[in-house]
């Protein structure tokens, strides 16, 4: 019986910046002038939350200061901030993790 053997090279490929870039993430902060109500309104429509998912994000910015709101890469998340920025929200752009 002839046995058939095959090497397997493994080349190694430089990953690509967005894989090895930190997340970047889109903040809410608190602002008591700002309607929760509207806050809720504005996650809902932009991010396409739930009203349970925008109740508990309102929740977190009452009780932290601050909730996340999207993670990505930089161009879609400097694009979410200035939304915010567009329906009068106190924003941030922020790396890495929590």
């Amino acid at each position: 019986m002839e046995t058939m053997t095959t090497a397997t090279s493994l080349t190694h490929s430089p990953r690509s910046t967005a894989e090895t870039a930190p997340p970047w993430r889109a903040v809410i902060w608190h602002d008591p002038i700002v309607l929760m109500a509207y806050v809720a309104r504005v996650l809902r429509n932009h991010f396409g939350l739930s009203a349970s998912a925008a109740n508990d994000v309102l929740h977190e910015i009452s009780e932290k200061g601050q909730a996340t709101v999207a993670s990505g890469t930089r161009e879609h998340m400097e694009a979410d901030v200035a939304a915010m920025h567009a329906y009068g929200l106190r924003a941030t752009l922020e790396t890495g993790t929590e």
